[in-house]
């Protein structure tokens, strides 16, 4: 994403969906229990914020970010994307208990045909709950850098489980459209 930045603004729409779900979480702690992980060429688990400790303030928020920043900086290529939102969804259960509903909101780059991921790659892991007794919601945000790739995975997908944002200020109708449509 780094790389690329410069070209598309990928990693500035990956950072801005980041500090928009931190501010849209702030002061609801009680409610929602959430974690921010990061997937890259490095791994599929990249923790910046884990369940239970949400940022509490401006300067937490900021730090994630930071965080974020560097660990792109410094990270080899390649796509953890598939693994990532497999790993989201056997995180989200182990660690929230008695919730009403498990989501995973999984954002990329819409890379995929470059790391030889096909759509339906990606909606055998977002339809797949993996032996799981609980129903976890997985919606995978492309950021469209590539935009036919972006369409072609949410023809393949379909559902309304993936969602195409060419411009950063989709975002945050994008994952208000996601939350209000979970429950």
């Amino acid at each position: 994403m780094y790389r690329f930045n410069g070209q598309d603004g990928r990693l500035d729409r990956s950072l801005e969906a980041a500090a928009l779900v931190m501010e849209s979480f702030h002061g609801y702690e009680g409610q929602f229990d959430y974690s921010i992980v990061g997937h890259s060429g490095d791994s599929p688990c990249i923790p910046f914020s884990d369940f239970g400790s949400p940022p509490k303030t401006e300067r937490d928020r900021m730090n994630i970010l930071k965080k974020m920043v560097a660990h792109t900086q410094f990270c080899r290529s390649g796509d953890y994307t598939l693994e990532g939102i497999a790993k989201a969804k056997q995180d989200v259960v182990g660690n929230v208990e008695d919730a009403d509903e498990y989501v995973v909101i999984a954002i990329s780059d819409a890379n995929f045909r470059r790391y030889g991921i096909s759509g339906k790659m990606v909606g055998q892991v977002v339809d797949d709950n993996m032996g799981m007794e609980q129903d976890v919601k997985t919606k995978l945000i492309c950021l469209a850098s590539l935009g036919e790739e972006a369409r072609e995975i949410k023809e393949n997908v379909g559902g309304g489980k993936v969602f195409i944002a060419q411009e950063t200020a989709a975002l945050p109708r994008i994952i208000r459209e996601i939350l209000v449509g979970i429950q």
